[in-house]
């Protein structure tokens, strides 16, 4: 905007299909000290091309890239934009804050390869920040800058490392705005243990609204110092105090009001024993390999883990050596959940995971013979006919029909990997989590805009089916 050179930008560059950028994005780099910029790409095609700053509203240039040939761009300049400004609060007292942005208006977000800064999306022919986290200084104030003029949503985080509440005092605004005031309307709550604990032992809270035994939850870990979460106010919580893994309490309490705080003196006793079993587990190997490790879930079935609005479920890991591990684990009833683990994370495991039972007395030793078989996964890639990907439901039935709870992931460049228990999502081809049985099933498609489709497929040991789909036109 006033003539100095843009260094440190970045450039990406996004295939244009039907006018809209597909949401893989074709190439990126960034320019040196004095703006210049090199960008290859693959393709002859239509693409859009981001300018990206941060505190600078996104440039976007479209042009048609052909092989071969190199094309001299000239001068893009970035402007400064709209600026949103305004002071956070908490209790009416100015306070430093995380102020989190989304713009309103429908915006089509497009995942970056490059995701420091923020979020773009693409609207009427052009790139806009969509998503922004900004921090207020140590007095509450804030300025955002590099906007589009148009409706945003504000909201403000306390920086604490966990949170059962997303943004509170939220606020709708159009840039450019000043003087915008943002309320924090949370419950701020301290646990605080009775005593410091010896490094080798472990003190876990789990944390959950009452009631929401599939909804948000947080795990917090105690030893020596207070631990500050957020939540959402006037709220019931349930606690799970484990101590070596072991339940020691647990109980609820009522958060406070919007912006107030809530101290908490969790009781352990530093000298106390857990009585304890031992579980010794053996793993088998379909390929006649070593197993390196186990991944287990042991979910707590018994009656003194049945408390209302937690689910009681340690995840312990295993390394093995010569297949052979033991661990110690409180006494109780469980439903154990058992996968191969790759301890080095080569490759992903075509073992398929076990379940089974397991009840055992203080004192007691069990042991356990675990069988992996081969497995097989699944990789699908669902897109448009102009080859777009599109998100969809899905459900995974087997041979008789039954639908099979199963995971799916997808890669998104901004936020890793997206696991979907209901959803295949575009950003990629979306994988199984985990190995299923070799044999006959069925992938059933739907949304809103798709008809619905029944894909039949077949796993085969030790290998990935891949199944592309090209949906019908609109």
């Amino acid at each position: 905007e006033d003539g100095r050179p843009c260094a440190s930008a970045i450039i990406e560059a996004f295939r244009l299909e039907d006018g809209l950028p597909l949401p893989d994005g074709r190439g990126v780099t960034t320019s040196d000290a004095e703006g210049r910029f090199v960008l290859r790409l693959a393709e002859a095609a239509p693409h859009a091309l981001a300018v990206l700053q941060e505190g600078w509203r996104p440039t976007t240039r479209i042009e048609t890239a052909a092989l071969g040939r190199e094309q001299d761009l000239g001068t893009l300049r970035i402007e400064r934009g709209a600026a949103l400004t305004g002071t956070t609060r908490v209790l009416g007292v100015a306070q430093a804050c995380r102020v989190v942005l989304h713009a309103e208006q429908p915006i089509r977000r497009v995942p970056r390869q490059d995701a420091r800064w923020g979020s773009i999306g693409f609207t009427d022919g052009a790139f806009e920040w969509s998503n922004l986290i900004f921090p207020s200084d140590e007095d509450g104030h804030f300025e955002i800058t590099g906007l589009a003029p148009r409706e945003y949503r504000l909201g403000c985080e306390l920086e604490v490392e966990r949170s059962l509440s997303r943004q509170a005092g939220e606020t709708l605004v159009t840039a450019p705005a000043e003087w915008i005031e943002l309320e924090f309307d949370g419950a701020r709550i301290v646990l605080e243990p009775s005593a410091p604990l010896a490094p080798a032992r472990t003190c876990r809270v789990q944390v959950q609204r009452v009631g929401d035994v599939d909804g948000n939850a947080i795990e917090l870990y105690l030893r020596d110092d207070p631990v500050t979460f957020v939540a959402p106010s006037d709220t019931r919580l349930a606690l799970r105090v484990e101590l070596d893994h072991s339940l020691v309490q647990s109980f609820e309490l009522d958060t406070p009001g919007p912006g107030e705080s809530l101290r908490r003196r969790i009781t352990l006793d530093p000298a106390s024993t857990v009585a304890t079993a031992r579980l010794h587990l053996s793993a088998r190997s379909h390929a006649g390999r070593t197993v390196p490790g186990l991944a287990l879930l042991l979910h707590d079935v018994s009656e003194r883990a049945r408390h209302p609005g937690l689910r009681a479920t340690q995840a312990r890991s295993l390394p093995l050596i010569d297949g052979e591990g033991t661990l110690a684990v409180p006494p109780g009833v469980y439903w154990v959940e058992a996968r191969v683990e790759d301890l080095v994370g080569r490759d992903r495991s075509f073992h398929v995971p076990l379940a089974f039972d397991l009840a055992i007395a203080a004192g007691e030793e069990v042991s356990r013979v675990l069988d992996f078989a081969a497995g097989g996964f699944l990789r699908v890639d669902v897109r448009r006919p102009e080859g777009t990907r599109e998100r969809v439901q899905f459900r995974l039935l087997d041979a008789e029909g039954a639908e099979l709870p199963v995971l799916f992931e997808a890669r998104d460049p901004e936020r890793g990997t997206i696991q979907g228990l209901w959803y295949l999502e575009p950003w990629s081809p979306n994988e199984l989590a985990q190995a299923l049985p070799p044999g006959a099933y069925a992938l059933r498609l739907w949304d809103d805009a798709v008809p619905e489709q029944l894909l039949p497929f077949t796993l085969v040991a030790g290998e990935t089916t891949e199944l592309a789909v090209t949906l019908p036109p609109r």
